[in-house]
């Protein structure tokens, strides 16, 4: 009972990836802030059509949902959401 090892580092079988040489810094800088636009961009567009043409809401909100989720997936993949780092 005793003679267990204690605090022995978990070794990890999958390789570790820098993500800097993957992405580019200044990529991911720029693809953040043209996420953050087009998410505004398409937040006012989904909004001022619900004000002004109220029958054509449905049709907007479906596409703003799907060029958010599109956005939100190329930013994540590429990390640009957790590492803007160049501007």
């Amino acid at each position: 009972m005793g003679d267990e090892p204690k605090n022995q580092p978990i070794s990890n079988p999958l390789p570790q990836v820098n993500m800097n040489e993957v992405v580019p810094k200044r990529f991911r800088s720029w693809l953040y802030a043209a996420g953050a636009v087009l998410g505004l961009a398409v937040w006012l567009a989904s909004e001022i059509t619900v004000i002004w043409a109220p029958e054509y809401a449905n049709e907007i909100m479906q596409t703003t949902n799907r060029i958010l989720a599109a956005t939100t997936i190329l930013t994540g993949g590429t990390g640009a959401v957790y590492r803007p780092s160049s501007f």
